[in-house]
């Protein structure tokens, strides 16, 4: 298991510590869905995208959609502790700032899913395949952000 050398014990965070890294979390993820959301924007002005199969301008169109949500997700911790707590740290912060964090995964997930059907639909030339794939990648992604973490979590109980 990739956890077992950590400890059951757990520490005693400060709130600002939490509020903290609930931040930086969101910063670091942030630029890569900006930056998938960049590309997904700048494809749709090219002549194969013109070519694409309907469905898969569809999917691309919903990807891109659910990309949006997750990068508004990710940005609204920030603002939200500025103009709501004027930057104080409060428990009401970081349970909203940490539901916008973790919920921002699920719809960046089904995008990331989505446009990688998109892709190897178009590589294979097979719906089926572009499917498989995409649902692969979008229970790889579901395990390794939520059932993986809960698995351990419930370990160290």
């Amino acid at each position: 298991m990739i956890t077992c050398g950590q400890s059951n014990e757990r520490t005693d965070t400060s709130l600002q510590v939490k509020i903290e890294q609930l931040l930086t979390e969101a910063r670091v993820v942030l630029p890569g869905a900006q930056a998938l959301f960049g590309f997904q924007l700048a494809i749709v002005l090219t002549r194969a995208f013109d070519r694409l199969p309907q469905v898969s301008i569809v999917v691309h169109a919903a990807s891109l959609f659910m990309v949006a949500i997750a990068v508004m997700m990710l940005m609204g911790p920030a603002p939200y502790h500025r103009i709501v707590y004027a930057g104080e740290d409060t428990e009401d912060m970081y349970r909203v700032g940490s539901a916008l964090v973790m919920g921002a995964t699920l719809p960046f997930g089904l995008g990331l899913a989505g446009d990688v059907y998109v892709v190897i639909a178009k590589i294979s030339g097979s719906f089926a395949v572009g499917a498989v794939t995409g649902g692969l990648a979008f229970m790889f992604l579901t395990g390794l952000w939520y059932i993986y973490p809960i698995i351990v979590a419930r370990g160290r109980k």
